[in-house]
């Protein structure tokens, strides 16, 4: 690992924005690939990748309307409607209605959910720890630090 830590201090100074929107293009689809793997394996419980990113935005959120669901989550409001619906009869979500607007349904996860949510959650955290867990204490530290400085770069709040 030692060779990556000397290839990013050689190459700072060359990185364009272009560079890294290809490496994250390429890295992102395989750790969502590698993320679903171990989503479907988490005990049993059944919960794709789409289901577990609306959950973890709900659960960030605590309460969001499905257009709100949708816009965060980067989907349809017909698909994240369906969603909803999969994941409403799996208990892990509720409607409640919105006591501004009568009109607008909020979703929240259920103890079941939150739960089902812990379970998964804390399956993907160990299954990507052993993924890192060969690199140095430096990389591990280098990665930290460029996902928090990405991060403020993503963080969407809901309309």
């Amino acid at each position: 690992m030692k060779l990556v830590s000397s290839q990013i201090r050689s190459s700072i100074t060359d990185t364009t924005p272009e560079d890294v929107a290809v490496a994250l293009l390429t890295l992102i689809p395989r750790m969502m690939a590698t993320l679903r793997q171990q989503l479907r394996s988490a005990d049993g419980l059944e919960i794709r990748g789409g289901q577990f990113r609306l959950l973890m935005i709900i659960q960030a959120h605590h309460q969001v309307s499905i257009t709100q669901a949708a816009d965060l989550i980067g989907l349809t409001v017909p698909t994240t409607s369906k969603i909803v619906d999969e994941l409403t009869q799996q208990n892990l979500l509720a409607r409640h209605p919105d006591t501004t607007d009568r009109r607008r349904v909020l979703l929240s996860l259920t103890a079941h959910g939150a739960s089902a949510l812990e379970t998964v959650s804390k399956a993907a955290r160990e299954h990507l720890a052993n993924l890192l867990e060969p690199l140095t204490p430096p990389e591990r530290s280098f990665i930290l630090c460029a996902v928090e400085t990405l991060r403020p770069l993503f963080e969407r709040q809901p309309k």
